[in-house]
């Protein structure tokens, strides 16, 4: 058995015991992280909080206060989480939790909620009938978000084009596709 030298720092034995002290002024001590969702979704932000007496958890979007009325898509969760349902457009922002008590408060940093739409056509035909050796012009439309990039093929191969519409001048057998990215 190997002796230690007690006059050395290095070997001195302690007792280590970890113990959870609740400090009186609220303390965040886990926050909402950024999150990227699609529209329809769920999302939930964190918001773990100590404190003594136990503090009351309160939320912001963009600066302001969210209140639930029981009609909204969002509620604050009995442990402070806030949860939002079927995300929209709307939702989108900047979120943050605040912890307060009688001894103070505490504020979280920020996250971001970016909320992504799937890319969607928006009118325009599909079909077209021409006559051959006829000029035709093909235009689309598109939304979501981000915003999609529209890309035309012909014969498989891409078309590089400035706008959402394509000019074809002395139609040939040629079969033109438009795909979303």
């Amino acid at each position: 058995m190997k002796q230690m030298d007690l006059g050395d720092p290095r070997n001195v034995p302690i007792d280590v015991k970890i113990v959870q002290i609740r400090v009186g002024k609220p303390v965040i001590l886990e926050g909402p992280r950024n999150a990227t969702v699609l529209s329809g979704s769920s999302v939930l932000f964190r918001c773990a909080v100590s404190g003594d007496p136990e503090p009351a958890v309160s939320w912001q979007k963009n600066g302001r206060s969210l209140h639930y009325a029981g009609h909204a898509n969002y509620r604050v969760l009995e442990s402070g989480d806030l949860k939002l349902d079927n995300v929209g457009l709307a939702d989108d922002g900047l979120y943050h939790c605040i912890a307060r008590n009688v001894k103070g408060m505490d504020y979280s940093p920020q996250a971001r909620l970016r909320v992504e739409e799937p890319a969607k056509l928006k009118g325009g035909r599909s079909v077209y009938n021409v006559s051959w050796g006829s000029s035709v012009r093909l235009e689309c439309s598109a939304q979501g978000e981000p915003p999609p990039v529209i890309t035309w093929f012909q014969d498989g191969e891409p078309v590089i084009i400035i706008h959402c519409s394509i000019r074809l001048y002395s139609v040939t057998d040629s079969v033109f596709r438009m795909y979303l990215f």
